[in-house]
C-alpha cells in the first residue's frame, strides 16, 4: 500500500503523523463508504475475481482497505495515541494494584522509589530507629535524639554567631524564618479524626462483642485461629523485629509487584482460589451443622 493517499483535487493523506486536511478527510470518508457498499452489493467471489482483472487503459485510484487498515486511519486522522506511562501496573484492576493505587501520592512515589535519595533517607532513618529501640529502651533513644538535635542547633547558633562577629554585619539567622513560622492545630481536624476514631471504636466493640459471645460460630472460630498462630509469631519474635521486617517489606514487596506485577498475579490468582475452595468446603460443613 502506499503511504499517502492522493484525492481528485491533489490532496494528501500522510500515514505518518503529519496534519490531514479538511478535503482530505472528506475523501477518507468517501473511500470508506464505497468499500462497505461493494462488500454489500457483491459476493466474495465476485469481489475476487473482479480485483485478479486488471483494467486496461483506465489508470485506477489507489484504495484503503479499511479492515486491515484502521489503525493506519486513526493515525492520520487523529494523530499519534498518547504514550503509556511505564507504571502502568500501579492502575490494573487487581487486588494489589487497587492497592498502590488508592494510596497517597507521596507514600506511593517513597515505597516504589521513584526518588531514590528520598527513599533511601527514609527507609534507612527507620531502620536505624527500629534497631535502636530493640538494643536500647525507648526512653533512651528519644533522649539521644533530642540530645543530638540539640547540639547541632547549638553549634550552629554558636557558628552562626561567630561567622556575624568576625564580618561585623547583622544578618538574620537562616533558622529565623522556620521560627516565625505559626505552630497551630486546626480544630476541626482534630474533630474530624476524632469523630472517625470513634466511629471505628464503636464498630470495633461491636464485633468484639459478637466474637466474644459467639454470636457467629464461624467467626469465633477464626479469631481462635488468629489468637492461636500470634502465640506463636510472640515465640518467635519481639514488637521490634516485627517493626523492622515490616519496614523491609513495605520499602521492597511494593517495588516488586510493580516490576513482576502480571507474573505475581498469576501465581497469586491460583493460591486465591485454591483457598477459596479450601474454605467454602469448611463453610458449608459449618452451615450444615448449624441448621441440623
Amino acid at each position: 500500500m502506499a503511504d499517502f493517499i492522493e484525492g481528485h483535487d491533489g490532496t494528501h493523506l500522510d500515514y505518518g503523523f503529519e496534519k490531514v486536511s479538511a478535503r482530505g478527510f472528506d475523501e477518507v470518508e468517501n473511500l470508506e463508504a464505497d468499500v462497505m457498499k461493494q462488500e454489500v452489493a457483491e459476493p466474495i467471489g465476485t469481489q475476487e475475481e473482479s480485483s485478479a482483472e486488471p483494467t486496461v487503459g483506465v489508470k485506477s485510484e489507489p484504495t484503503i482497505d479499511v479492515k486491515s487498515e484502521p489503525v493506519a486511519i486513526k493515525c492520520a486522522l487523529y494523530g499519534p495515541a498518547p504514550p503509556t506511562d511505564s507504571n502502568e501496573h500501579e492502575t490494573s484492576s487487581s487486588a494489589g494494584g487497587v492497592c498502590l493505587k488508592n494510596l497517597n501520592p507521596k507514600v506511593r512515589d517513597l515505597v516504589l522509589w521513584r526518588d531514590l535519595y528520598q527513599s533511601l533517607l527514609v527507609s534507612t532513618s527507620l531502620l536505624l530507629l527500629f534497631i535502636s529501640v530493640s538494643v536500647f529502651s525507648v526512653i533512651t533513644v528519644l533522649s539521644y535524639l533530642l540530645l543530638a538535635t540539640l547540639t547541632v542547633s547549638f553549634c550552629f547558633h554558636f557558628y552562626w554567631q561567630a561567622v556575624c562577629t568576625v564580618k561585623k554585619s547583622n544578618a538574620e539567622m537562616p533558622l529565623k524564618k522556620y521560627m516565625n513560622q505559626p505552630v497551630t492545630v486546626d480544630a476541626a481536624t482534630v474533630h474530624r479524626y476524632a469523630d472517625l476514631a470513634a466511629t471505628q471504636l464503636s464498630t470495633l466493640a461491636v464485633e468484639a462483642r459478637k466474637i466474644l459471645f459467639v454470636e457467629d460460630v464461624l467467626c469465633s472460630f477464626k479469631c481462635v485461629l488468629v489468637l492461636w498462630c500470634m502465640t506463636y509469631i510472640g515465640g518467635w519474635f519481639n514488637g521490634t523485629t516485627l517493626l523492622i521486617t515490616a519496614t523491609v517489606v513495605v520499602f521492597t514487596v511494593p517495588k516488586l509487584y510493580s516490576t513482576y506485577q502480571t507474573e505475581i498475579d498469576h501465581v497469586v490468582g491460583v493460591a486465591h482460589q485454591k483457598c477459596r475452595d479450601v474454605w467454602t468446603m469448611v463453610e458449608s460443613r459449618f452451615t450444615s451443622k448449624k441448621q441440623a
